[in-house]
């Protein structure tokens, strides 16, 4: 992703419940995040898109407490935090759920979407 905000102007009365500011992660010899700044709305539909390797994954599993950022801000309900687990990131409420992975046996996950 590049150094750009990629945060849509919004109204007044939508709550921000996750932000981040100036994130970033960097592989030896990759950037895969690169100062993203992302806001998700509640009661809104929130997209993350972009090319093939522009960090989308990366950014998700950040959010998810599966990686760390090298630097930049998360913010949760208007809190900074520093998520070092999944399960950190479960206390506070955030959960993402990765492509393929069979969570619970009586759903299908096909994607990203539960079906049962």
């Amino acid at each position: 992703m590049t150094p750009q905000d990629i945060v849509a102007p919004q109204p007044v009365e939508s709550e921000v419940i996750i932000e981040t500011r100036g994130l970033s992660r960097i592989y030896p010899g990759v950037t895969a995040l690169d100062n993203v700044n992302y806001r998700v709305y509640r009661n809104k539909v929130n997209v993350l898109i972009g090319e093939n390797g522009a960090g989308k994954s990366t950014m998700m599993k950040m959010l998810a407490g599966v990686e760390t950022p090298s630097s930049g801000q998360i913010i949760l309900d208007g809190e900074a935090v520093t998520l070092n687990s999944t399960h950190q990131a479960e206390k506070l409420r955030h959960q993402h759920y990765f492509p393929g992975t069979e969570f619970i046996p009586q759903y299908e996950c096909d994607g990203q979407h539960i079906h049962g």
